[in-house]
């Protein structure tokens, strides 16, 4: 995440699915596809305004 320009894991994974997050590890096998899901969104969606920009 932190190379995505994710600073605070716990809050995107939180934001994610809806619930708290103190720890990724202790995520559901869902809730972990959920978060890495919206993970490749995100770095697709930067990629793509990075283009735009340039």
């Amino acid at each position: 995440m932190g190379r995505a320009g994710i600073r605070d894991h716990y809050a995107f994974a939180s934001e994610v699915i809806g619930v708290p997050v103190s720890s990724l590890a202790a995520l559901w096998p869902e809730e972990a596809v959920a978060v890495q899901n919206a993970l490749a969104e995100h770095v697709v969606l930067a990629a793509l305004q990075a283009e735009v920009a340039a």
